[in-house]
């Protein structure tokens, strides 16, 4: 519940602010998350003269996203798994752990080491790459939500209403606030 009022807290703080920072920041800032998120996962549509998928251009100076795509999603579920390990001390325990395993296989047959380097291509590739992957997958979305709640919000700023419902929203949060301490 708590975490509830933190959302309806922020979102509240969110429509006060948009008069302060200035609708055409926020549209600067929704066209630059738009712009990286088509460029790294990009939506596709059907062409009906050609009976083709093809898939959005991303926009000049985030081709680069594109074409390193896999390379930045691999190196972001590395550094998940890196800020994990460190944040929990677990980095100690899960290098003991590796060099146990590979002492215990030292002298064996080819099948055990092309079993082991099956295991050590899992964890060190494809582990990092589905991570990395659902975190794109995870941007994807919110930029999307993003989007959709920023043109809600651009079209009701000039009457007030976005202002009035922020200040309601950030109300309740405090009311829910009071309420849970």
């Amino acid at each position: 519940m708590e975490n509830i009022s933190h959302i309806i807290g922020w979102m509240g703080v969110l429509f006060l602010s948009v008069e302060a920072i200035k609708l055409d920041n926020l549209k600067k800032l929704t066209v630059i998350l738009q712009k990286i998120r088509i460029a790294i996962n990009s939506p596709m549509f059907w062409d009906e003269e050609s009976k083709r998928v093809f898939l959005h251009r991303p926009a000049e100076g985030y081709e680069v996203l594109r074409k390193y795509g896999n390379l930045i999603t691999y190196l972001i579920g590395v550094f998940i798994i890196a800020v994990f390990f460190l944040t929990t001390h677990l980095l100690p325990d899960a290098v003991q752990l590796a060099a146990q395993y590979i002492c215990v296989f030292k002298g064996v047959s080819v099948y055990r080491i092309i079993l082991n380097v099956f295991i050590l291509l899992i964890l060190f590739a494809a582990i990092p790459y589905y991570l990395g992957n659902e975190f794109v997958r995870m941007f994807s979305i919110v930029a999307d939500r993003y989007h959709r709640l920023m043109v809600i919000v651009e079209r009701n700023t000039f009457n007030g209403i976005i202002g009035i419902i922020g200040f309601l929203l950030v109300s309740v949060s405090t009311i829910i606030n009071i309420a849970l301490h």
